[in-house]
């Protein structure tokens, strides 16, 4: 808790009420001022981080969820700490987290006009995230990743006092590789963790990564 705690004190968040968002047309199947009301929500309620991320705070959970405010505080609740924070007194769920919500709500035998409620608000919270704001810093971000990249062996070995191979246990060869433990393909936030990071010899370092490679679904 203590350190959920620590991240949501370093998050410094941005309100994009007065960034244009590029909402798409609202649906035909919505009623003009349902639809106009979707969109004053996320615009007043969306915000940014530093990073790029985007989030919504709960005051604008009841009418994007099509909820009321017992299920918008209890869909609050159960989320996973990653998918929500504190910014002072005020509470978000990140954006990722309200669109997952209702994809698997618009599979469920909820009414037609709820239904198509709920089509219309998921679109709009696309354009919440792709806001031109977010897609210039997250596209900073990434660059930053690359050049930054080459320096995490060294940093690691600083750091850790590291002088053999974390996983097989042999000294360190010089040509010894940092290890993404989380692959930066599969998630880009950790790219530069220092605790995501394993020195490794290069034949273990191929050894792990042919193994991988032969993963099937289980």
């Amino acid at each position: 808790m203590a350190d959920n705690n620590k991240k949501n004190q370093d998050i410094v968040v941005h309100s994009l009420e007065s960034t244009p968002l590029n909402f798409p047309e609202p649906s035909e199947y919505v009623e003009e001022e349902y639809a106009k009301k979707t969109r004053e929500v996320i615009q007043k309620n969306g915000v940014r981080e530093d990073n790029g991320k985007t989030a919504l705070n709960t005051k604008g959970l009841q009418h994007t969820l099509c909820t009321d405010s017992v299920g918008a505080k209890k869909f609050y609740n159960r989320l996973p700490e990653k998918d929500k924070f504190k910014v002072g007194k005020e509470r978000y769920v990140r954006t990722p987290a309200l669109k997952r919500e209702l994809d698997e709500r618009i599979e469920k035998p909820y009414d037609a006009q709820k239904v198509e409620q709920m089509k219309e608000n998921e679109r709009c919270l696309t354009a919440l995230r792709d806001n031109s704001e977010s897609r210039t810093r997250r596209a900073l971000q990434e660059s930053k990743i690359r050049k930054e990249q080459r320096h995490l062996k060294k940093q690691k070995i600083e750091r850790d006092g590291i002088d053999a191979c974390q996983k097989s246990g042999k000294p360190l060869e010089p040509d010894a590789n940092a290890h993404h433990i989380e692959r930066r393909a599969d998630d880009p936030d950790l790219a530069l963790d220092l605790d995501n990071i394993e020195v490794v010899n290069d034949e273990p370092h191929k050894q792990h990564h042919k193994a991988e490679r032969e993963i099937d679904y289980e």
